[in-house]
């Protein structure tokens, strides 16, 4: 039998984010929702663990299976102070040369990506977003991190759950990340595309 639920009482800044997630998210895709969907199997990262190697593993256990990276911290892998250039290294770090995403013969291709960027700073995402999006063509989805719980502990305390107290700047986000998209309409393969993951609300 099923349980009920105990209600979530939540804030106006909660309900404000999540009115925005429709508007930016959702509404869109209403005309796909009298479609039937066909059910997905995501595997979620493991801190410390996922990396390319991994999700290989995952790959040849499950090849329709959508696999996401870490949360990446845009001040990890494109700090500030350092160029474009940087940003290309440490993606490659993450996830493989380039041309092997491309190759769509290549047996080191990696399908099926959700690659997970956690930040507050619009501008970086979006020159993220383009760069990632011009070299890596398996990329299907680019998830923008609003769920993180681990606010203090993992040095996101201006970010992950904390950008549900902040719809503003949340959506300045989504549409620096949509923005990244807009250079490659005419681009061979399929953009990814963008998404928010968060959580039902947060404490005050």
């Amino acid at each position: 039998s099923l349980r009920t639920i105990p209600s979530v009482r939540a804030s106006a800044s909660t309900l404000t984010f999540l009115l925005l997630c429709w508007n930016f998210v959702v509404a869109p895709t209403k005309a796909y929702e009298t479609l039937p969907r066909k059910p997905q199997f995501h595997i979620a990262p493991m801190q410390g663990y996922t990396n390319a190697q991994t999700r290989k593993l995952f790959h040849l256990l499950s090849p329709s299976s959508i696999k996401w990276t870490e949360m990446e911290k845009l001040d990890d892998i494109f700090p500030k102070t350092e160029s474009p250039e940087y940003l290309v290294d440490a993606l490659e770090k993450r996830l493989g040369p380039p041309s092997n995403h491309h190759d769509a013969k290549s047996e080191h291709q990696e399908p099926n990506l959700v690659l997970q960027i956690g930040t507050n700073d619009p501008e970086r995402l979006r020159e993220c977003v383009e760069h990632t999006v011009q070299r890596y063509g398996n990329i299907k989805e680019i998830n923008l991190n609003c769920g993180c719980p681990a606010i203090e502990s993992g040095g996101a305390s201006t970010y992950g759950a904390s950008l549900m107290k902040d719809p503003k700047l949340t959506g300045e986000l989504v549409h620096a990340a949509q923005e990244g998209l807009k250079g490659f309409g005419g681009s061979s393969h399929s953009l990814p595309t963008i998404s928010v993951k968060c959580r039902i609300g947060v404490f005050e």
